[in-house]
């Protein structure tokens, strides 16, 4: 009758323990443009690797190229081959498959990655095997994983052996004559996640899960027992809980395809129309050819069993037209089935027959390209290799044992005669030569940083400073022999003030090779006494105490008092504000320092991308010089908070 087909691709896209959509993606994606360092963005932009099986290809494609692109610039070659996996799976997400195998075996990048990164070396072969099963070269796929499959268990690699089991499962269900096999090995994978008990094997765990719930909704469609139906539902139901709980949205729409077709089949059409809405919700934020026909399928067998031909026809040809265009001949014959059963139910025997037609010539093509005869030989080819690589290991074993035995012995006389001979060297007194040797370079190293400090400060207060009080008394005459230069020479008093302000500043740190964090805060007390001496009709607030025990090095302190002092400047100047708070909060390992007003507001986005917004960009890289981070949010007629983040 209706024959559901496993979606193989479904593991390949998600690197060995990857997550799922929104929650977890979102943060990974907010990561990529708050990362302070390029090698920071780079690993960012990598880790969503992890999250394929939630993207569409485009989206896929476009944070591989920014990692490609970063990876280069750093000269990272892991990176690079890394980004190039991630290139390439984004073409298997938007369907195109003839290009994919080519581009892993002619790319220099892939040619050592077995050595240099195992990891990846399992995902390349994955996603060749999937380009197969995609494209129903079933024998070649099984081949493949097998011998992949034989590696990972010579490495004792579980994780890498559980993803292949899947893998392996997965074929066997769609080859003829082989749907027990698929049972047995994903029985066998289940019962080693459930021994070894290991949080990492949790995403494994809910694709076997629903595979399994699979098997069992084709035996039911064969034989509709109520004891197969309650398998089927408890198997769907344990993976729907775990995909929604690890936030995997592959494998959730998956599943909810499943059981929304098994409602279907069951006239129970109010619980069928609930999962299909959200399967279709999650589908178009994910998109896949070989996910949408399946969907497809679904759909129109759900209208036929509604009595809707009409509307299972258009649907059943919308995905033979996808299907035809990706290669997806295995889906093809199920759409075709729905196209057939459709027709009948209208009473179009014209069309019922032609599709019957279709239906024969395209079973006769998929029989003879996976034969049960040839998966068969296969397996056991499998099977005697794996007999003889056990024999082998058990005598190479042997024979590692009595060299690490022979090994250890030479290495404990060594070790010992190297550790007499070091021990008398050490009574010689070369410990207190280099120790005394050692603390006269540090005093002079620091005699010298404090000689070189004292005279850079000297010369920036011997001109600088002068050259400012020059221009603020200067300004100051101005003023009072003219008014028609007014605002120039206000600007000009500003300017001036500032230079000074921040001369003090730079002299300050410049004394110190590192701040006390209290003696810091003090500054910023300080200044928010004079800005409300100057301001009188600003209240200006300081709220809160610094890290008793926290040393800043003189550079970092001098960054943070700078921002601070800009901020509160640009409050002062801009947002009209009549109240203006500096609060110092203490969370767990973290120093926040909140500047608030209540002030007019403004457009933080637009603000940042204005050619002249040079004060909001300076004070970001200072952040980023200074090791902190430097957060604005602001609500239009409401005021504005700027929250500085330094880890304690």
């Amino acid at each position: 009758m209706y024959r559901i087909i496993f979606r193989l691709f479904l593991l390949l896209l998600i690197p060995l323990g990857s997550r799922g959509q929104f929650p977890l993606l979102d943060i990974a994606k907010k990561k990529v443009p708050t990362s302070r360092t390029k090698p920071e963005r780079l690993n960012a932009l990598l880790a969503l690797s992890d999250f394929k099986n939630s993207m569409s290809g485009d989206t896929i494609s476009y944070y591989a190229r920014m990692a490609w692109q970063l990876a280069l610039e750093l000269g990272d070659e892991k990176a690079l081959a890394r980004s190039a996996y991630q290139l390439i799976s984004g073409d298997l997400a938007s369907g195109k498959t003839d290009s994919i195998i080519p581009k892993i075996e002619s790319n220099p990048l892939f040619l050592s990655v077995k050595q240099t990164d195992p990891f990846l070396y399992y995902k390349l072969q994955l996603l060749k095997a999937n380009v197969l099963n995609r494209t129903n070269r079933l024998p070649e796929a099984l081949a493949l994983q097998l011998k992949l499959l034989n590696e990972a268990e010579k490495e004792n690699n579980t994780l890498a052996s559980l993803f292949l089991m899947n893998y392996i499962g997965a074929t066997y269900l769609n080859a003829v004559d082989s749907r027990e096999e698929a049972r047995k090995t994903w029985a066998q994978a289940l019962d080693i996640i459930r021994k070894a008990n290991n949080p990492q094997y949790r995403e494994i765990e809910s694709y076997i899960l629903s595979n399994m719930a699979l098997y069992y909704i084709g035996n039911y469609y064969a034989n509709p027992a109520p004891a197969l139906s309650d398998t089927c539902f408890d198997f769907i139901n344990r993976t729907v809980s775990l995909s929604r709980e690890i936030e995997s949205m592959g494998v959730l729409a998956s599943v909810l395809s499943y059981r929304g077709a098994l409602y279907g089949y069951q006239k129970k059409e109010i619980e069928a129309e609930r999962d299909f809405k959200e399967l279709m919700t999650i589908r178009n934020k994910i998109g896949d050819p070989l996910y949408i026909t399946d969907d497809l399928k679904n759909l129109a067998f759900f209208y036929i069993q509604h009595n809707e031909p009409d509307k299972a026809i258009a649907a059943a040809t919308e995905g033979l037209m996808i299907s035809e265009k990706f290669h997806i001949r295995e889906t093809a014959m199920e759409l075709l089935n729905m196209k057939a059963s459709a027709y009948k139910q209208k009473g179009d025997h014209e069309h019922h027959a032609e599709t019957l037609e279709k239906i024969l010539l395209l079973n006769d093509s998929i029989n003879r390209a996976n034969s049960a005869d040839k998966i068969e030989a296969i397996r056991t080819q499998y099977e005697v290799q794996k007999k003889e690589t056990l024999i082998a290991r058990q005598k190479l074993d042997l024979f590692k044992r009595k060299i690490y035995l022979y090994a250890g012995a030479v290495l404990f006389i060594l070790i010992a005669v190297f550790t007499v001979y070091r021990f008398k060297k050490y009574q010689r007194g070369h410990r207190q030569l280099f120790e005394e040797k050692r603390l006269q370079n540090e005093k002079e190293i620091k005699e010298a940083a404090d000689k070189e400090r004292n005279r850079i400060a000297a010369e920036l207060h011997d001109n600088l400073g002068v050259q400012a009080n020059a221009i603020l008394h200067n300004s100051n005459r101005l003023v009072a022999e003219t008014s028609k230069q007014a605002p120039v020479v206000s600007r000009l008093q500003e300017t001036a003030k500032e230079m000074l302000l921040n001369l003090r500043e730079t002299l300050w740190a410049l004394k110190n090779a590192d701040v006390p964090a209290v003696e810091m805060w003090l500054r910023v007390i300080g200044f928010m006494q004079q800005m409300g001496r100057h301001y009188t009709g600003i209240r200006f607030i300081v709220q809160g105490k610094a890290p008793q025990n926290l040393v800043l090095s003189a550079s970092k302190a001098l960054h943070l008092v700078l921002v601070i002092q800009e901020t509160v400047n640009n409050s002062v100047r801009h947002s009209g504000a009549y109240s203006i708070s500096v609060h110092s909060i203490l969370e767990n390992d973290e120093w926040q320092i909140m500047v608030k007003d209540n002030g007019k507001g403004f457009d933080t986005v637009s603000a940042f991308q204005k050619k002249d917004s040079y004060g909001l960009q300076h004070m970001q890289e200072r952040a980023e010089t200074g090791d902190f981070v430097y957060e604005i949010k602001s609500v239009i007629d409401e005021g504005t908070q700027t929250t500085i983040h330094l880890k304690i």
